[in-house]
């Protein structure tokens, strides 16, 4: 059941161009930085959306008093169904052209969308844009992470397969809404890993990828992240291989060996960095 606490007007901006979507399940202070650093954006033509999966009432509340408050500012409740429907409904409730994914534990730093619509502007033919980040942990930050160009959609589909740190991030990442819904959007099928898949989507049907050097995440780490869920995103990682790796059947073997190590290790390393 959804529920959609939305009493504006659709043209309360004279021409809506981004929806900032976050799901949302409980988190509430993280939240509150989340949605506040969306809402406080250097661009002017942006409405954020909140799909809450059934959080508790406090942080239900929260979200509707803010929505009274704050002219861009939707809220979408759902009974709890996991991230890929809650992003799902989203992105079919968003009424930007343009969707920007937040994951609800991290924030946009004050110019990302500005910075993100100038290479739309600038490249009309680009699909996507994802960006680099800076990682939080433990309420430090530790580094900057700079992703990788590649020559072509295939080089980096096999990088995200065999490279111990994907090469891209969903949270701060920027897609024509039209594009992702064609492809058909998150698999709701999917217990983890939607993000992955919808990437793979794009760059499996030959999308326009751009990335943007600048740093416009800051992503936090912490015990309760769906990034620490290692182990049961790797039977996922094997279904994605299937569906958008090579065919050939011993070179998928060497695929899911690869990544299900990569998992493992960026498993031992979060933990004890969070401990």
């Amino acid at each position: 059941m959804v529920k959609i606490h939305d009493d504006k007007p659709y043209n309360m901006i004279d021409f809506l161009q981004v929806t900032v979507m976050i799901a949302a399940y409980n988190r509430l202070e993280m939240l509150k930085d989340a949605v506040y650093s969306a809402l406080t954006q250097e661009f002017n033509s942006f409405e954020v959306l909140v799909v809450d999966d059934g959080s508790d009432e406090e942080t239900m509340r929260w979200l509707d008093k803010e929505a009274n408050i704050w002219e861009r500012l939707r809220i979408i409740h759902q009974e709890n169904s996991g991230v890929a429907i809650a992003r799902q409904n989203g992105l079919v409730e968003a009424r930007g052209e343009f969707v920007c994914i937040l994951d609800s534990d991290d924030r946009l730093v004050p110019y990302a969308l500005s910075n993100v619509m100038s290479v739309f502007a600038e490249n009309p033919e680009t699909d996507l844009v994802y960006c680099n980040n800076r990682q939080w942990m433990g309420g430090e930050r530790i580094r900057t992470i700079k992703y990788p160009r590649f020559d072509d959609n295939q080089a980096m589909i096999r990088s995200t397969f065999l490279r111990p740190v994907i090469p891209f991030k969903h949270s701060g990442t920027t897609f024509r809404r039209d594009v992702a819904l064609a492809l058909g959007g998150y698999d709701t099928n999917l217990p983890l890993k939607v993000d992955i898949d919808l990437f793979l989507k794009f760059l499996g049907n030959s999308k326009h990828l751009a990335l943007v050097d600048d740093s416009l995440v800051e992503f936090r780490m912490h015990k309760n992240s769906i990034s620490a869920q290692r182990l049961l995103g790797i039977k996922v990682w094997w279904r994605l291989i299937d569906c958008y790796g090579p065919k050939d059947r011993i070179i998928r073997l060497f695929y899911k060996a690869a990544r299900t190590f990569a998992e493992l290790l960026k498993l031992a390393y979060v933990q004890l960095r969070i401990n």
